[in-house]
């Protein structure tokens, strides 16, 4: 990532073993603790346990805790709003996941628009979606000033319908570029993702 000239790591994790490695490196970094489950009513119990992996874990200048609740088929309503509640407490950033192909997407009658209807998106979060999104739900992540990642070669390789890149600008939707991850692409060179991203959308 440094050698390509990646100046922030955002990385989703279950055990939050990444930020041991990334801590002393130097580059920005955001480990997003990632949380899942809930759904017997054993939300709290869940909360604690996933939590529990940052202790003792210090931030410095570089490198500090997210929260990510997984996503809205993954993580229970109750969870979700624990996590947003500690996130908003503590000033953290939250990355949430989205309707990302198309069976996510009918799962919930589209996750966003779910998210949206039940004040599970806060302020700044970092979205990452496949989803087509209707121009009201596109307004509202405007609003909450919400950054969507987009990993075309992630999309590419999923053979996932275009993303509406130009949809998404015009309506002032904060389009960010990322990759995806090595489970999924070959590198984490973000020229490697721009070159993509110019065959995929060469109007931008």
């Amino acid at each position: 990532s440094l050698k390509s000239g990646t100046t922030t790591v955002l990385d989703v994790s279950e055990t939050g073993d990444s930020f041991k490695i990334l801590f002393n490196e130097p580059i920005r970094s955001i480990i997003f603790l990632e949380f899942a489950g809930g759904f017997n009513g054993d939300d709290g119990l869940v909360f604690g346990e996933t939590l529990a992996k940052a202790e003792g874990v210090f931030t410095n200048d570089l490198s500090r805790w997210g929260i990510s609740p997984h996503s809205p088929h993954l993580t229970s309503p109750a969870l979700f709003h624990r996590c947003l509640k500690y996130a908003e407490e503590h000033h953290a950033p939250v990355f949430i996941r989205a309707g990302q192909s198309a069976e996510e997407r009918a799962l919930l009658a589209g996750e966003v628009p779910f998210l949206l209807r039940n004040g599970l998106v806060p302020k700044n979060t970092i979205l990452i979606t496949g989803s087509e999104l209707e121009e009201r739900d596109l307004d509202a992540l405007v609003q909450l000033n919400v950054s969507i990642a987009v990993c075309p070669r992630s999309f590419s390789r999923f053979n996932r319908e275009r993303f509406p890149f130009a949809k998404y600008l015009e309506r002032g939707v904060n389009l960010s570029l990322g990759t995806d991850s090595f489970a999924l692409c070959e590198s984490l060179n973000l020229f490697d993702e721009m070159y993509c991203l110019k065959n995929e959308a060469p109007e931008l």
